[in-house]
């Protein structure tokens, strides 16, 4: 059966009134002809799976905004502990100098 064969045969008589564009009138035309309980319940699925699809691409969409947003807190919390680390290491350092510093300091008002 050919392509034009196999789409006329898809419409009976009484259709044949909405693909003559001078006869639609009403809500008639609006439906698809002919779909069985089966045929509709099958595209009512369709519609609640993709639906459904499209709920869980926003929900990984927003899980990953979260996960780079996770990241980028923990990228400036390893930078606030290297700084805190090397101010510590200089504070040390501070602290032992002035240590030194302290203990030459009676020595020399002695002498």
């Amino acid at each position: 059966m050919s392509q034009p064969d196999l789409v006329s045969s898809f419409w009976t008589a009484d259709d044949q009134l909405c693909r003559e564009p001078e006869t639609v009138s009403g809500d008639d035309c609006l439906a698809l002809p002919h779909v069985s309980p089966t045929d509709q319940d099958l595209l009512s699925k369709l519609a609640q799976s993709q639906s459904l699809e499209q709920q869980r691409v926003t929900r990984i969409y927003h899980l990953e905004q979260a996960l780079d947003q996770a990241l980028a807190c923990l990228s400036d919390l390893r930078m606030q502990l290297q700084n805190q680390e090397i101010l510590e290491a200089q504070l040390a350092t501070t602290e032992e100098f002035a240590y030194v510093q302290q203990q030459r300091s009676p020595d020399s008002s002695s002498s």
